[in-house]
Protein backbone atom coordinates (compact mmCIF):
# COMPACT_ATOMS: atom_id res chain seq x y z
CA UNK A 1 0.00 0.00 0.00
CA UNK A 2 2.64 2.58 1.08
CA UNK A 3 4.79 0.61 -1.97
CA UNK A 4 8.19 -0.19 0.35
CA UNK A 5 10.85 -1.96 -1.46
CA UNK A 6 12.01 -4.89 0.12
CA UNK A 7 15.40 -6.40 -0.46
CA UNK A 8 15.97 -10.01 1.18
CA UNK A 9 19.14 -11.83 1.55
CA UNK A 10 18.10 -15.17 2.11
CA UNK A 11 20.02 -18.72 3.03
CA UNK A 12 20.20 -21.02 -0.05
CA UNK A 13 18.69 -24.02 1.93
CA UNK A 14 15.19 -22.26 2.39
CA UNK A 15 15.00 -21.60 -1.40
CA UNK A 16 12.46 -23.50 -2.03
CA UNK A 17 9.71 -22.28 1.13
CA UNK A 18 10.11 -18.84 0.54
CA UNK A 19 6.75 -17.27 0.07
CA UNK A 20 6.44 -15.43 -3.70
CA UNK A 21 5.85 -11.62 -3.73
CA UNK A 22 8.49 -10.99 -0.54
CA UNK A 23 9.74 -8.25 -2.97
CA UNK A 24 13.30 -8.44 -4.40
CA UNK A 25 14.92 -11.67 -3.56
CA UNK A 26 18.29 -13.23 -3.41
CA UNK A 27 20.15 -15.70 -1.93
CA UNK A 28 23.45 -16.53 -0.62
CA UNK A 29 26.02 -19.29 -0.71
CA UNK A 30 26.06 -22.03 1.11
CA UNK A 31 29.19 -20.67 3.32
CA UNK A 32 26.63 -18.21 5.01
CA UNK A 33 23.97 -21.16 6.18
CA UNK A 34 25.20 -21.86 9.55
CA UNK A 35 24.33 -18.23 10.55
CA UNK A 36 21.15 -18.36 13.00
CA UNK A 37 20.47 -14.63 13.26
CA UNK A 38 18.32 -12.19 10.36
CA UNK A 39 18.98 -8.61 10.49
CA UNK A 40 16.67 -5.72 9.26
CA UNK A 41 17.30 -2.20 8.29
CA UNK A 42 14.93 0.68 8.42
CA UNK A 43 15.56 4.26 8.60
CA UNK A 44 18.44 4.14 11.27
CA UNK A 45 17.29 1.77 12.91
CA UNK A 46 18.97 -2.27 12.41
CA UNK A 47 16.88 -4.86 14.54
CA UNK A 48 18.91 -8.04 15.17
CA UNK A 49 17.14 -11.37 15.43
CA UNK A 50 18.62 -14.62 16.79
CA UNK A 51 17.48 -17.51 16.52
CA UNK A 52 17.98 -20.39 19.20
CA UNK A 53 16.30 -22.26 21.48
CA UNK A 54 14.61 -19.16 22.26
CA UNK A 55 14.18 -15.92 20.11
CA UNK A 56 16.07 -12.78 21.07
CA UNK A 57 15.50 -9.80 19.10
CA UNK A 58 17.49 -6.12 19.92
CA UNK A 59 17.21 -2.77 18.65
CA UNK A 60 20.17 -0.10 18.33
CA UNK A 61 19.22 3.22 16.66
CA UNK A 62 22.23 4.64 14.63
CA UNK A 63 22.60 6.21 11.64
CA UNK A 64 26.29 5.07 11.10
CA UNK A 65 25.43 1.65 12.14
CA UNK A 66 22.29 1.34 9.63
CA UNK A 67 24.67 3.23 6.85
CA UNK A 68 26.90 0.68 7.43
CA UNK A 69 24.67 -2.62 7.49
CA UNK A 70 22.91 -0.97 4.12
CA UNK A 71 26.82 -0.94 2.63
CA UNK A 72 27.26 -4.31 3.62
CA UNK A 73 24.14 -5.90 2.92
CA UNK A 74 24.47 -3.76 -0.85
CA UNK A 75 27.83 -5.53 -0.94
CA UNK A 76 26.33 -8.55 -0.61
CA UNK A 77 23.85 -7.91 -3.00
CA UNK A 78 26.16 -7.42 -5.97
CA UNK A 79 28.81 -9.66 -5.64
CA UNK A 80 27.61 -12.62 -3.26
CA UNK A 81 24.02 -13.31 -3.87
CA UNK A 82 21.97 -15.21 -6.78
CA UNK A 83 18.76 -15.27 -7.88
Amino acid sequence: ERNIQSYHLFRDEIRSSIIPNVGQARFLPKEFSKNPTVTTIYGNKVVNFLFGEELFAFVIESKELADNYKAYHTYLWNNLARK
